[in-house]
């Protein structure tokens, strides 16, 4: 059945049927549009060997290639579900962790950065919870896995929790979830600012500007851009309000 599947990849890759998206060749199109279907049918597996694969392509471009280690981990956690040997999955769950890390290391930006700081966030709050579950079983000990699910807990708090105060000005590089999102936030209030002051004046000098068909448009756009941004800004306190709970119950 894998076998079909993958001759069935490597069909779609070689018909480039996709419609490339803007700076894309169609293959990296076709590439990305796989990727993410195998995501949403949950087969890790045959996502992993697709990433080798792209990976190996040097038709891929070095933009797409960067975000294999994020897809990857995405792909190793997915695996690591299928698997009931702890000690195995915990071997996964490291590597994952270090896909993410070697992602995160390019410095991403915008929406990538989140969910890359997010997904690393919930794979530690997995990993502790699994350990809390662990030292409840019998025979074990509990005091050593509850301090192993502490750090876990820690570790995730830390990839979600923002270190950027209200006043501080420039964020000049991030290292959690909370403060991409501030920063991206930042960006787009600046965009409709700056698109508001370049409006034409008004023939009056106290007619306040008004902003021409295009210009409302994009301000349009980048405020449906700021509720969605805000939205994951809220997630990520609420997620990292639950981790802080699961950590003071380990």
């Amino acid at each position: 059945m894998r076998n079909a599947l993958r001759a069935l990849c490597l069909t779609l890759l070689a018909a480039v049927a996709c419609t490339p998206a803007s700076g894309e060749s169609a293959l990296e199109s076709s590439t990305r549009a796989l990727l993410e279907g195998l995501q949403e049918r949950q087969m890790p597996d045959v996502m992993l060997w697709a990433i080798e694969r792209a990976a190996a392509d040097p038709a891929i471009g070095a933009e797409l290639k960067a975000e294999l280690p994020f897809l990857r981990a995405t792909a190793l956690v997915g695996t690591s579900r299928t698997i009931a040997d702890a000690a195995k999955r915990g071997t996964l769950l490291d590597e994952a962790e270090r896909s993410i890390d070697e992602f995160l290391a390019r410095s991403p930006a915008g929406d990538l950065a989140i969910d890359a700081y997010t997904q690393k966030a919930n794979l530690l709050i997995e990993r502790g919870r699994a350990k809390v579950e662990e030292a409840k079983r019998p025979g074990q000990n509990a005091a050593a896995l509850s301090a192993e699910a502490v750090a876990f807990f820690d570790a995730a708090i830390k990839s979600l929790k923002g270190t950027v105060t209200a006043d501080q000005k420039e964020i000049t590089a991030v290292a959690n979830a909370e403060d991409s999102v501030v920063k991206e936030l930042r960006g787009v209030n600046a965009r409709i600012d700056a698109i508001k002051a370049a409006a034409p004046k008004g023939r009056n000098p106290d007619e306040p500007r008004r902003l021409t068909l295009p210009q409302q448009k994009e301000v349009e756009r980048l405020e449906e851009r700021r509720e969605r941004v805000q939205a994951k800004l809220l997630s990520t306190r609420l997620m990292t309000a639950g981790a802080c709970y699961e950590r003071a119950k380990a």
